[in-house]
């Protein structure tokens, strides 16, 4: 089994992941809407801004469609024909994951320069609106992750995982949700870590906007942020993840040793739908 959630399309296409209402084409060609559908959350930009950011959408989504989607199609061909002939190990799944994580790189480091230039026209109320909303959304977050007990935060734990893998590969056997309940206890508690460090990049960003001057040293420092946040991670994150990554690769490689005839030909069955979206999506279908 390989999590196929590993592959994070862009910081705009993930609303395709949030929206399962929507086709993923309809989502996909109709994302200038949706962003500033999701972006109305944080701040309000006026029209001279929302002009700005819609003849910019064009061309990073042109970029992606025509770049980047083939990227991922190349892979998840790769990925196929491993699941289908049982080809995935530990290492293997380490590599496709890494990989998968370079895809949400690339977009990182194509769109920041452009997100830099726009961000120099925000206002000091929309800076602080903005903020104020991101805050908003970390203490939700912390509501979230605080739990009564350790067997509680495990048991939620447990419900997410079989959850995931239910998504790929359907129905779980008994014996595959006592695999899950196994590991669930051996994984680093990382979500308060994630919050921390989202909270440290955001106060990193906040002190930039603070400055009066939005020049040279406001675009090097701001771009640089949006290319590069993981610089910000502190090193119990990066160690807990680290320890999750194997873990998580580990649990896959048990309950792919356990897949079903029909549980196989779900999951094959679900990468051949993400084929055939990202074909369609290259068409500009």
């Amino acid at each position: 089994m390989f999590s196929l959630k590993q592959f994070k399309f862009t910081c705009f296409s993930i609303l395709l992941v949030l929206m399962a209402g929507c086709s993923s084409q309809f989502a996909y060609n109709n994302l200038d809407w949706l962003i500033h559908w999701y972006i109305d959350d944080f701040i309000d930009l006026d029209k001279p801004q929302k002009a700005q950011f819609d003849a910019q959408f064009v061309v990073w989504q042109q970029w992606h469609r025509t770049e980047e989607l083939k990227r991922y199609q190349t892979q998840l061909l790769r990925v196929r024909d491993l699941v289908e002939t049982d080809g995935i190990n530990e290492d293997v799944f380490q590599r496709e994951t890494e990989l998968a994580r370079m895809h949400w790189e690339r977009l990182r480091s194509r769109v920041a320069p452009e997100l830099v230039d726009m961000a120099k026209s925000l206002s000091s109320k929309q800076v602080t609106a903005m903020f104020d909303a991101l805050e908003e959304r970390n203490e939700e977050s912390q509501e979230e992750i605080t739990y009564d007990s350790e067997e509680e935060r495990i048991e939620q734990l447990d419900k997410k995982l079989n959850k995931r893998v239910k998504e790929y590969i359907g129905k779980l056997t008994k014996a595959q949700k006592q695999i899950i309940s196994d590991f669930a206890p051996r994984f680093a508690v990382n979500r308060p870590e994630w919050l921390k460090y989202r909270r440290t990049v955001q106060a990193e960003a906040k002190q930039l906007f603070l400055l009066e001057d939005r020049g040279v040293v406001f675009e090097q420092a701001l771009t640089a942020l949006l290319a590069n946040p993981d610089d910000y991670k502190h090193d119990l994150l990066v160690a807990n993840s680290e320890i999750n990554r194997k873990i998580y690769a580990e649990m896959v490689m048990v309950i792919k040793d356990t897949l079903t005839r029909k549980q196989k030909t779900r999951l094959l069955r679900k990468i051949d739908d993400l084929l055939e979206d990202l074909g369609d999506l290259q068409e500009g279908s």
